[in-house]
């Protein structure tokens, strides 16, 4: 039986996916996927305007910033999880 994907909306206008394989980013002007040998990686920051980072593993690779909900950060744990094999 296959598990459904992991799914966190972080922000009314993006939704990140994990299906074991690839991280999906949802809501940019297309869809940005990671695969797990890229090594994604969730980062918060805190504040007045919080915000959300994907990172990958390799030294030097572009981050995904957007902005995220009050509280993403604790939704998305099980995808944070999941991401790091």
């Amino acid at each position: 039986m296959k598990t459904p994907p992991h799914e966190v909306l972080t922000s009314d206008t993006t939704l990140l996916t994990f299906d074991g394989r690839v991280l999906e980013l949802f809501g940019f002007g297309d869809v940005h996927r990671l695969p797990v040998r890229q090594e994604p990686r969730l980062e918060f920051a805190t504040g007045r305007k919080p915000t959300m980072a994907v990172t990958r593993g390799q030294p030097g690779a572009p981050r995904d910033c957007f902005p995220a909900r009050p509280g993403a950060s604790r939704r998305s744990v099980r995808l944070r999880r999941a991401t790091r094999g």
